[in-house]
Formats: structure tokens, sequence, C-alpha cells
């Protein structure tokens, strides 16, 4: 049940070129513990526990043949099917709903019995999952099971097989991350020695010494994360998260202290980006689903386990990330029936916010799938500390890729997109966040014109949006959350104190000059916008409307809107000389229902404050 090994999982150093970061998260963990410090009182039974909400409702799924069907289109996703074998048997393997088994070994017989022959979608994610499963059912299935699933694995043919791959070598620099998740499947099929017919064909750690040295040379950072096209945050952590399996399930060989090394960084940035409550910031592609967090849960297990003995105080703030960025998504996991998998409250069969390959069946799964690997990967003997995302403030630029500054103060965090992906994100202030207070009261992700993900064509906002500027030159209104190529940015720290945190960024867009000032205090965030040669400037601030379940409730005052929501409030405040006004027209994100807020003043120069409470 204990797969990782510290023996192949060393902190070590290799000589890549400096981490950035060094010592930063280590520096910031020496402050004092907040006054209202307390343990979270999650442990490896609180991964079970939550698997056990998604699993309860997969199987009401699965058909006669095995087969996972998507209850919203009716149809078998992708790798729904190995996900649920793969959920199923860590909660066997726990001692957890043992009714699951007949379900997943017919599972099970319908991937192994099709994956080799080609019949199968997505079939690069597969193999991690049906061997998770294998090696967590080895103790429990009956060996002419065991034998008829080993031969099964044994029957795949990687490069005939696994669709993102490169048999003769053209343009192998150019695959991503599925490339990365059959590397850990044939790492894990390695150390358990299921070979093929030939051996020394591609596959295993010849498969894995084949692709994953170019994954490392051609897409990860300096700070350890991992570039997919247009710098998804999501996919820098699930690559991460492959390379992980595949150290904690005996990887060994020669990249092993190099895999090691961008592990320890990126865990480490990762710390830094992270919301005060362990919510992942928006940016890209698959944005706002369960699994981020429960990805950077299992990777925070393995990294405490690392830190275990050399740096306990380390070892015991990566074990409360990880509770906390599980704690993070209980509420759409336990609160509402039937569970969602993303954040937002709407039923799943209004896919709003999903991501075209997005169902239902394949990311409450995955979710699953991943709380497995955490409580997999757990040693509940590592006590919590306090992480930095607690003993803040501070504040990080990503740049050139990801391109965000990130600031965090008291319990208050921001994200600020300075060349966003428009498909996905606008450019400027995108999450604002309190501690304790729901993520899409403020603002977790900004809204585009074009988006990559479904959403109703009524809520379509009409251009880009973020909370942040627009300004009136010549007669013509131009917003900074609409730019993006060619667009320069410049970020300055003016403030760096645990109880305040002020910075600005300067843009330059063609011959004009955009600077934004931030002051960030507990609860509080001021905003400052001159623009030189604008006439008039308006500051755009979305407010919540609905998150499909329930609906927030607005107050205008006296240069003050107000907005009460599950029990917290958000204010947004503006100078007496300004004028506001409320859209009328809804518009949507992946969270919900918004209204925009336009406050507009003449002149170069706009200040507002926005609280959490």
């Amino acid at each position: 049940m204990q797969p990782f090994s510290p023996e192949i999982y060393p902190l070590t150093s290799i000589g890549l070129s400096e981490y950035p970061l060094e010592g930063r998260v280590e520096r910031l963990l020496e402050r004092a513990s907040p006054p209202d410090w307390q343990p979270t009182g999650l442990n490896r039974t609180s991964y079970l526990d939550l698997m056990e909400i998604i699993l309860r409702a997969a199987q009401g799924w699965q058909d006669e043949h095995g087969a996972i069907i998507d209850p919203v289109s009716g149809k078998e996703w992708g790798q729904t099917t190995s996900r649920f074998a793969a959920s199923g048997a860590i909660l066997l393997a726990h001692g957890r709903m043992p009714e699951l088994a007949p379900g997943v070994g017919r599972a099970m017989d319908w991937v192994c019995a099709r994956l080799p022959r080609g019949q199968m979608e997505s079939p690069d994610f597969q193999t991690r999952e049906i061997m998770t499963a294998y090696l967590c059912l080895k103790n429990l299935a009956s060996p002419t099971d065991l034998a008829r699933w080993a031969d099964g694995i044994r029957a795949i043919e990687p490069e005939q097989v696994y669709q993102v791959v490169s048999p003769d070598g053209k343009d192998i620099e150019r695959l991503h991350n599925w490339n990365l998740y059959a590397s850990a499947g044939e790492s894990m099929r390695w150390a358990e020695g299921l070979a093929p017919a030939d051996p020394s064909s591609c596959w295993g750690l010849n498969f894995f010494h084949k692709y994953v040295p170019v994954q490392l040379r051609q897409h990860f950072t300096a700070h350890g994360m991992y570039r997919d096209p247009n710098d998804p945050l999501t996919y820098d952590i699930q690559s991460r998260l492959q390379l992980a399996i595949a150290l904690a399930y005996g990887y060994g060989g020669e990249w092993q202290p190099v895999i090691a090394e961008v592990l320890r960084r990126g865990a480490l940035t990762s710390l830094l980006c992270l919301t005060p409550d362990g919510l992942v910031p928006f940016g890209g592609r698959s944005d706002q689903f369960h699994f981020r967090e429960i990805a950077v849960a299992a990777l925070c297990e393995l990294e405490a386990r690392r830190y275990q003995q050399a740096n306990p105080t380390l070892a015991g703030a990566y074990k409360r990330q990880a509770h906390l960025s599980t704690r993070a998504v209980r509420r759409w996991l336990v609160a509402m029936q039937p569970h969602r998998h993303l954040k937002n409250g709407f039923p799943p069969e209004a896919n709003w916010g999903t991501d075209r390959y997005g169902y239902y069946s394949v990311y409450s799964l995955l979710t699953s799938s991943l709380l497995g690997l955490a409580a997999l990967f757990a040693d509940d003997a590592i006590p919590e500390a306090p992480c930095p995302a607690e003993t803040g403030g501070f504040t990080l630029e990503l740049k050139p890729a990801f391109h965000k500054v990130i600031a965090n103060c008291q319990g208050t965090f921001v994200a600020i997109d300075t060349a966003a992906d428009l498909h996905h994100n606008a450019t400027g202030l995108g999450s604002l966040q309190r501690a304790g207070a729901p993520t899409e009261l403020a603002l977790a992700m900004p809204f585009t014109h074009t988006p990559d993900y479904n959403l109703d064509p009524a809520y379509r906002a009409q251009e880009p949006l973020a909370i942040g500027p627009a300004w009136l030159q010549a007669g013509q209104w131009q917003a900074l959350a609409g730019l993006s190529a060619g667009l320069e940015s410049v970020f300055e720290v003016l403030v760096d104190q645990p109880n305040r945190q002020a910075f600005q960024i300067r843009y330059q867009a063609g011959g004009e000059t955009i600077c934004e000032q931030y002051h960030l205090t507990a609860g509080r965030l001021s905003l400052r916008v001159r623009v030189e040669s604008a006439e008039a400037l308006r500051l755009r601030v979305p407010l919540l409307s609905s998150d499909g379940d329930q609906t927030a409730r607005l107050h205008f005052g006296a240069q003050a809107v107000h907005l009460t929501y599950r029990g917290a409030s958000y204010t947004v405040r503006y100078p007496a000389g300004a004028q506001a006004a409320l859209d009328l027209q809804p518009i949507g994100n992946r969270n919900g229902i918004y209204r925009l807020l336009v406050i507009e003043q003449p002149g170069p120069e706009i200040q507002i404050e926005m609280e959490i409470e």
C-alpha cells in the first residue's frame, strides 16, 4: 500500500540553471504561525471519504460489459472506465466499499481486453490507471483474474497503441502532456515486469528514456513548471504529477536526479502560487475543475515524505497544503447533490463551464483517482505545519512563461495575468480571494468573449473582462483586458511586509503606458490606475449574481456597492467624483453569472477599494 521510497526520491541538485526562488519558501516558513492557526483534522481517511461519494454515484454508470457510461451524454468517454477501476481498486485495498469488487473486475476486463487492440479512446492515459488498479488488486483478486489482466497489459505495444508518440523520432520535441501520462504508465509497467512478447521493443524504460528526457529539456522552466501550449496551469500540475508517480513507483534510472530536482522546484513554486484556501489560480484549459487541487494534494503528500527527516517544517507545510487543497473542494463534492465536478452549482447536465472534453464522468473519476493517489502517498505520521499562504505576505512574478503576478497577504490573495490567453482569460486582475470566503465571491477567474469552454451564448461577454481599466482617448475606449500579443509589462515591488504588500505593474501598449498600483492588506485591496493621456478612465468590476445554485444579493450605497453571498460579503468603494452604473447584460464564466459594475471618472487617474469579509 506504500509505493513510495525516499531512497529513489532524494533531495538533490544536479547543476540545472539556477532556481529563481531558491530559499524563498523556507524563509517564509521561519515566520511566526498565524495566531488562530489550527490543524485541519484531515488525514488519509478524508481522501477515501471523498472518493466514496464519487464512486457511489459512478457505480450506477457502469453497463453490463464493464464500461462506464457518462450519465449526461450517454456514452463512454476517454479513460473513464480505467479511472473507475483505479479508484475502486484503491478503495477496496483500504477495506472500503467491498460491493465495488465485481464492477472493478468488469472494468479491468473491459479495458485490458480492448486497450491492446487500440479500441479505447485516449489510450495514453489508460496504462497508469490500470497499473494502479492492478497493484492494488494483487492481494485481493483471484490468480486467474490477475493473470488475465496481466496478459492484457503485456499485450500493449506503446508506439502502436498510444497516440502522442513519435516512432521515428520526428518532431518528438513537439509532444506534450499526453506523452508524460503514457511514460508514467510505462514506468509502472516496467517496475512490475509486465513485458511484451518482445521485451526489447519500445516499452517500459525504453519508452521512458526515449521520451522523458526530451520533455525535460523542451518543456520545463527554471521554476520547475511544465509548459503545455499557451501555459495552462492545470497541465503544469498534471504533468509534474506523472513524473512524480514514476519515481514513487520505483523509477531509479539515469534521469532520476534531474526529475527529482525538477519536481522539487515545481512543488516549491506551487506553494507560492496557491490561494490561502489551497485553490489553484486561474489560467487556461481545464480551469476550475476539482482534480487540479487534488493533483496538488497528491504531489504535496509525496513532497511531505521527501522532507520528513531532512526538514520537518517544510514537510509539515506540504502536508498542510495537501489538506487545504482537498478541503477547498469539499463544498461541491459533499454539500451538493449530485456532486459537481467543477466549481459552480449548475446541474451537471447543463455542462456549464466545461471544456469540450470535460465530461461529468471523465473529470469526476479523475478527481477520485487522484484522491486515491493522495491516499496511497499519505503518511499520517507527518504533522501539519503552516504553509507559505498562511505565513505571507509576499509577491511573485512568473514571466515570460505563465505570465502571472501573484500576491498574498494575511489570508488575502490576488492573481493577475499580464498577457492572457484570450480564448480562456483576460489580461489584468483575474482573481481576488480571502481565506474562508467563497472563491467566486469577488472573482476566481476573468471572462473571455471567445470561450473554449461551454457557456450559454446569452451569457457570453462581448469582450475580454477582468477587474481593470479602460481609458478614453480621441473619442475611443480601449481596455487593458483585451490586450495580449505585443503587450509589455514591468513589475515592481513597492512594499514587502508581512501585513502589507504593495506593487505596481506598468504596461506598454503601443505608445501608451498604463500604470496599475496595488496595495494589499488583510481582506482589502486598493487599486489605483493612471493612464497619462486618458480623457477619462473606467474601472470595470464583475459582481457575482448566481453560481447556478445560490444567488447573491446586491446593495448600492453611497460611493459603494455591497454583495452578500453564502455568508460572506464583498464591498467595492469608489471616490465621490466617480459615476457608477451596473451593466444590464449578464456575463458568465466557469463559476457562474455576473453583472458588470462600471465606475467612470474624468481625467487620467482612478482608484477603488475592494474588501471581502
